[in-house]
């Protein structure tokens, strides 16, 4: 699903006509073309385009295929103000679209603009890392701690993970760590956790993408030593952790980037 489509009631868009006649359904016309932002990439006909219909009883999609100019249209669609809408591609196994406004009528053409694929993670780094220790349980012994990461692709590819498992996008945690929850705007994103860290699938586009993850770890004692590791580098890293522990205990960290 893309992300930022809401789901919503389903209720019926009608609009009188003049002198009271019989209500009829608003429609719109959604259009536009697709670009390959890769130098010597693919061709951009014959690619699968969805229209999105999301409402509180689940989607209604529309699909079509692009011409041999990558242009696509969609004709007679009932608005409705309760759904959300919007138009995916998928292309070499990564997805790319966006959210439609179709309140005002019919939006201008779109472009949609895709990427050959690649499953070479070192097109894929981190621009700037934040840590945020936030606070101590000491009942439970456990830290609750916020990560931003901002990924970076300066590629012309899109970075898409290949079969092996190893290739997915992988990042640390201390060990221990419990109640893992992952936030991205990246398309179609999941994530598992795993021995020690977590794994993203999704693809990454060029320019930069930030995910948000938060936990909890476990600490024995009164001080806390924490190495944290980036596998794809970090342009820029900084840590917030004042005040964590009381009556003059000090929280010693040590960043491996």
């Amino acid at each position: 699903m893309l992300a930022g489509l809401l789901a919503a009631e389903l209720s019926a868009a009608l609009v009188v006509g003049p002198g009271g006649g019989r209500a009829q359904a608003q429609t719109r016309v959604v259009e536009g073309s697709i670009f390959n932002a890769t130098q010597g990439g693919g061709g951009v006909g014959g690619l699968p385009v969805t229209l999105h219909q999301i409402s509180a009883l689940g989607p209604l999609n529309l699909q079509t295929d692009s011409d041999d100019q990558g242009r696509f249209r969609f004709e007679d669609i009932s608005f409705d103000p309760a759904r959300a809408y919007g138009v995916s591609v998928r292309y070499q196994g990564a997805i790319y679209g966006t959210d439609l406004d179709l309140s005002e009528g019919s939006p201008p053409p779109l472009r949609i603009t895709i990427y050959d694929a690649s499953s070479d993670d070192t097109i894929v780094s981190v621009a700037s890392a934040s840590l945020l220790l936030a606070s101590v349980d000491r009942a439970n012994q456990t830290v609750a701690a916020l990560e931003i990461v901002n990924l970076a692709n300066g590629s012309d590819h899109a970075y898409v993970p290949g079969a092996d498992p190893m290739q997915l996008l992988r990042f640390g945690l201390p060990p221990g760590a419990t109640g893992l929850q992952v936030d991205t705007r990246l398309i179609d994103a999941d994530y598992a956790q795993v021995d020690r860290g977590f794994a993203l699938f999704a693809s990454v586009p060029p320019g930069e993408h930030q995910l948000t993850f938060s936990y909890r770890f476990p600490y024995e004692g009164d001080e806390l030593t924490l190495e944290k590791s980036y596998r794809y580098g970090a342009g820029n890293i900084r840590v917030l952790a004042s005040k964590l522990f009381q009556n003059g205990k000090v929280v010693y960290i040590h960043l491996n980037p």
